[in-house]
């Protein structure tokens, strides 16, 4: 039968828990030196060990070689500990066992001495939801309790214990896992697996785990069931979480230095479509900007789990800001994010929120057209920029003439040469590239409204390029061929149209 991961490669002794020395190193002492305490209390957040390290201290205290730091997993009372059916261990959930009937329950068991262990052992979980009532009948037995008891008490929330609780207890702080050591993990699961993972992968998922081996772990067992050959790679990931790539977030952090709402409106849009969690989107957008700030005081990059390409890059945008910008912009992001759950429209309300931030710290003022002179930018548009925008200038044609958006949509952006962009047609399109030809003017003037810039469209049949000539003056009559008389007739049927006149006749 399967055994998830999370529970196949638990640690079984204290030397397999990670993350934890300070723990495991004072309980290791403590049994060795016969200073066992009858109450512990193990706080942290979730997947850090907790109940792990309750069951490995019960075994080491109920072993039949110890009490023992180093808990043989052979015998008996070991294999059923490890098991879950030792019946002097009792794991009890103190969520659904909350009320002082259950706790009265347990305080007349405590009484009787165990059927075949040294100690019995109340690992209680989750404790801090046991009523205050609950709380108090426990109280008398955790002050006095007999010899032969110990209570291990695991929480996530210290802070709703009561305190009389609190004092009889030894307390032990679990730490969130450091992103490396959840690594070295990962990589040590995933050789044992026969998987093949990428480093940048596992390091991305050990991130989104924040502290939590567990969680990385059951992360990873999706991966592998995710994949395909049983290899991971980052998309995989990023498809799987529902995470942003870097690049994205490069790219938006360009637009607001560069003041290109066009592009950002376009990034957006596209996230908001493939279905993106906007919430891990701000999270994300969160840490890029957090990584920003300390790549520009000089933060070593070995402190922030970045490579030296992307410190490279961070770098480089940390320059278009001061720090007290930074400071603002971080805080807005940590505020809108504990928001953007709550809110009904939530893309409307992110795409605004991303338009405040281009509009407050823009790095450049979009030129003002001028009669006389023509519009000029400070940043070079590439093709990818145009591809994201054209279905909008699409669009926008339409609105102006819904024929030549027709023809405009055979075609396809085939390249962006400084002020020119090329338009690429099929040879059995020469109809459409003709009338896009004529009308290039609406489609240049649209471009230059959406980049503040002025562009020339030209024309091309598959590989050749070629230059738009202008329409032809009025008296160059020519005779149409068959062909170009059905295409007529097939644009005037789909749009309802009529011929008014010819020119030249």
């Amino acid at each position: 039968m399967y055994v998830i991961l999370a529970r196949k490669y638990r640690p079984q002794n204290f030397e397999e828990v990670i993350g934890q020395e300070h723990i495991t190193r004072t309980l290791a002492r403590a049994i060795t030196s016969g200073r066992i305490a009858s109450a512990y209390l193990f706080a942290g957040q979730r997947g850090v060990g907790k109940t792990s390290l309750a069951r490995i201290l019960a075994k080491a205290l109920n072993c039949e070689k110890g009490p023992t730091p180093n808990p043989c997993n052979q015998c008996d009372s070991c294999k059923e500990i490890t098991a879950g059916n030792n019946i002097d261990v009792l794991e009890i959930d103190g969520a659904s066992n909350r009320g002082i009937d259950q706790i009265r329950d347990l305080r007349e068991n405590v009484k009787f001495i165990p059927s075949k262990s040294r100690f019995k052992i109340y690992i209680i979980d989750e404790v801090h939801m046991l009523t205050t009532e609950a709380f108090n009948a426990l109280l008398k037995t955790l002050e006095e309790p007999p010899a032969h008891i110990k209570f291990i008490f695991a929480t996530t929330q210290p802070e709703r214990i009561i305190p009389t609780i609190l004092s009889r207890c030894q307390r032990f702080d679990f730490k969130p896992i450091k992103t490396a050591e959840i690594l070295v993990r990962l990589k040590n699961i995933s050789e044992r697996e026969n998987v093949k993972a990428e480093e940048e992968a596992l390091k991305k998922v050990a991130l989104f785990s924040s502290g939590s081996l567990r969680d990385a772990i059951s992360t990873l067992d999706q991966l592998i069931s995710f994949s395909e050959e049983d290899k991971i790679d980052l998309a995989e990931v990023n498809d799987l979480l529902g995470l942003t790539e870097e690049e994205v977030y490069f790219k938006i952090v360009e637009t607001i230095i560069n003041n290109n709402p066009v592009s950002l409106f376009a990034i957006t849009h596209k996230l908001i479509s493939q279905g993106k969690d906007l919430g891990c989107f701000f999270t994300g957008l969160l840490g890029y900007f957090r990584n920003i700030l300390l790549v520009k005081e000089n933060i070593p990059s070995s402190l922030l789990d970045i490579n030296a390409q992307s410190r490279e890059s961070l770098k480089e945008q940390s320059g278009n800001f001061s720090s007290e910008e930074l400071f603002q912009i971080i805080e807005r992001i940590f505020l809108f994010r504990g928001e953007v759950a709550k809110e009904e429209s939530a893309s409307i309300a992110s795409e605004v929120f991303l338009f405040s931030l281009l509009k407050d710290f823009s790095k450049k003022t979009p030129p003002v057209e001028e009669k006389t002179t023509k519009p000029t930018t400070s940043y070079v548009i590439s093709d990818e920029e145009i591809k994201e925008v054209w279905p909008l200038v699409l669009e926008e044609v339409k609105e102006n003439k819904k024929a030549l958006e027709a023809c405009l949509r055979e075609g396809r952006i085939k390249k962006v040469e400084d002020e020119s962009v090329t338009v690429e047609f099929g040879r059995k399109y020469g109809f459409h590239k003709e009338m896009v030809g004529k009308n290039r003017k609406i489609i240049e003037e649209i471009l230059g409204k959406k980049f503040s810039k002025k562009f020339t469209v030209k024309t091309a049949f598959g590989e050749q390029e070629e230059e738009i000539e202008p329409s032809k003056p009025a008296g160059s009559k020519r005779e149409l061929t068959l062909e170009e008389e059905k295409k007529i007739k097939n644009i005037l049927d789909l749009f309802g149209g009529k011929i008014a006149s010819r020119k030249g006749e």
